[in-house]
């Protein structure tokens, strides 16, 4: 499974949080952001800058990343919350 953040106008916050919970993930950004997000993390994934809105960006990320699954998640991710068990756990680190 391929894990991918699509993100925009986020690398002052998303090292603190989506990063964190998800350190291999591979970050998807537009061509005019890869340098700000390339001090975070190598593992870039750099789209044309004319690819704009969720769903033309998500699509792209599928013809573009070759494996049998993708999961995506939002760049504003700073938690994560398991229902296993009698009670709701915070998750905060991977």
């Amino acid at each position: 499974m391929h894990v991918v953040i699509p993100s925009r106008r986020r690398a002052d916050t998303i090292e603190a949080g989506a990063l964190s919970l998800f350190p291999t993930a591979t970050v998807c950004v537009g061509e005019s952001e890869a340098a700000a997000y390339g001090r975070l993390t190598k593992r870039l994934l750099v789209h044309p800058d004319d690819v704009t809105g969720m769903g033309p960006l998500r699509q792209w990320i599928l013809n573009h990343v070759k494996d049998d699954a993708v999961f995506m998640v939002d760049d504003d991710v700073y938690a994560l919350y398991t229902l296993v068990g009698v009670r709701a756990r915070r998750l905060r680190v991977p």
